[in-house]
């Protein structure tokens, strides 16, 4: 259980921080930092601005997500630890800070779900 908690407060990290930045750049039209990671790239290859007021909001929005995921997590391991891998997959796109977070977050669940019993339906 202590996995489980550690992997949430891991998570919380990456979860706030995506809701402030979001939340910055929806206010100011620039995110936190000197540049972007990765998922910017990714957003240019298909025609999207990364500095949209819509991508700015699905960020501090996912953000938020993230930390509801979280809570219900923390309340839930076992039967939320892949909804959670899953969510946290993407952020591994987030540099740099967010990515050692991220990788932490991972092996945490992974680490948590070895030593875990089964989930219960």
């Amino acid at each position: 259980m202590r996995r489980a908690w550690a992997a949430a407060a891991a998570g919380a990290l990456n979860g706030a921080w995506m809701l402030v930045d979001g939340s910055v750049a929806l206010a100011t039209g620039d995110y936190i930092g000197d540049e972007l990671g990765p998922w910017a790239a990714l957003l240019r290859a298909v025609g999207v601005d990364p500095l949209s007021r819509v991508v700015a909001a699905a960020f501090a929005l996912y953000g938020a997500a993230y930390l509801a995921l979280l809570a219900a997590y923390a309340l839930r391991p076992a039967r939320l630890r892949s909804a959670l891998a899953a969510a946290t997959a993407p952020l591994l796109a987030y540099l740099a800070v967010g990515t050692l977070v991220a990788a932490a977050t991972l092996a945490l669940l992974l680490a948590e779900r070895r030593s875990a019993p089964p989930a219960q339906a």
